[in-house]
């Protein structure tokens, strides 16, 4: 098992990024609104809430309960997004945390998904 660590730690930046997989497990970091909680935010917002009231009831920002249930504003919020990170630099920053976060799971034995390379 430790020589299969090793082997994981001395890959690539891009290739170890690849195969460890932390979606769908305990350790995704990302937040993520339910398609129940988002039928709720719709039912609230129709009964006349307003995005404040809902986002402190789901613990998330009034924009991302914008942004879940308002198509248009959604649309918009991805071409902004995207539009953003066309910059001539590329930006490194985001990738080489998540590497290093994966790293630290590695080392520390927690369970990822390990796909084949």
């Amino acid at each position: 098992m430790k020589q299969k660590i090793n082997n994981l730690l001395d890959l690539s930046k891009t290739t170890f990024d690849k195969i460890i997989c932390l979606e769908g497990t305990d350790y995704d970091r990302r937040r993520k609104v339910t398609t129940k909680q988002k039928e709720e935010m719709i039912i609230m917002k129709k009964e006349g809430k307003t995005l404040k009231e809902i986002a402190t009831i789901f613990n998330v920002t009034p924009y991302t309960v914008r942004y879940n249930i308002d198509p248009l504003y959604k649309i918009k919020a991805n071409q902004r997004r995207n539009n953003y990170h066309r910059n001539p630099v590329p930006t490194t920053r985001y990738r080489n945390d998540r590497i290093e976060y994966k790293k630290r799971l590695i080392q520390n034995n927690e369970s990822v998904i390990i796909r084949d390379k």
